[in-house]
């Protein structure tokens, strides 16, 4: 047996799934991965089927259950030596060039720090987006009841993805799709964005893609099959979790007329 058919092997009995790429390169090998890396094989017979035929094609490495960290360095880049810092950081320590956390970027130590505890409120300039998104946050912001800058920042960003959602796709047709996810108390505040956004569908003529509650899965791709571009503002997320796990849910959804029962607008405090 070959090196690259004995380390295929070695691959596959660890889990993984494998392919074929072009000697000293890493196209994949038209001839058993017509598919790039769709055509992986973890299936031993077929991987020593491969490496018997083609015994010099390097090995490529399906990543369908893996975290791949791509370091640079080139073009002046030194990523082993930023790599090495970030690795510092969350074990405490400090490399050899005398790392100190307090001289690093605000911003990129509240993310950093978010790997190893709770970093607390996110600061208010991560929340800030110019153009569009801060000038609906703002109008929520100085008009709300109760003005909460995270609550405003998912509001304006979830009507953005929707003015821009699915009008940017890759060869393949995949389109946007954006998920927010706040986590926020009782008489926080979150209503109010939510008004806000909807009567901008109402007056932009867009209620119809408004969507409210779905029963299953099922029924939300059959509402986006009808409109590939909709916006959902639910509460109380996991009621939503649940129906789109329940197997036995009615394959029906109830989306449209959200606005419709929140006319008028949002009103300034």
């Amino acid at each position: 047996m070959t090196f690259f058919l004995d380390e295929a092997l070695r691959l596959a009995s660890l889990g993984y799934h494998v392919f074929q790429c072009v000697p000293k390169s890493k196209l994949p090998f038209a001839e058993t991965a017509p598919e790039g890396c769709n055509s992986a094989s973890g299936d031993p017979d077929v991987v020593r089927k491969w490496w018997t035929k083609y015994p010099d094609c390097n090995i490529g490495l399906k990543c369908d259950n893996l975290l791949v960290i791509d370091v640079d360095n080139k073009k002046g880049k030194d990523g082993s030596k930023d790599f090495t810092r970030i690795m510092d950081r969350l074990s405490g320590q400090q490399n050899e060039d005398g790392f100190d956390e307090e001289e690093e970027d605000e911003d990129a130590a509240f993310i950093v720090d978010d790997f190893r505890s709770d970093p607390g409120v996110v600061p208010d300039r991560l929340l800030r987006i110019p153009g569009f998104v801060s000038e609906v946050m703002d109008f929520s912001l100085e008009n709300a009841p109760c003005a909460v800058p995270t609550t405003a920042f998912c509001g304006a960003l979830a009507l953005q993805s929707f003015l821009c959602g699915r009008k940017v796709r890759e060869p393949g047709d995949l389109r946007t799709n954006l998920y927010l996810l706040a986590l926020v108390g009782a008489s926080s505040g979150k209503d109010y964005p939510r008004k806000v956004n909807t009567h901008v569908m109402e007056q932009i003529g867009e209620v119809a893609a408004l969507g409210d509650k779905f029963m299953s899965g099922e029924g939300l791709q059959d509402s986006l099959f009808a409109q590939p571009s909709m916006l959902y503002q639910n509460d109380e997320i996991d009621e939503l979790l649940f129906k789109l796990n329940d197997r036995n849910s009615t394959p029906n959804a109830s989306s449209k007329s959200t606005g419709s029962r929140r006319r008028g607008g949002p009103k300034r405090s």
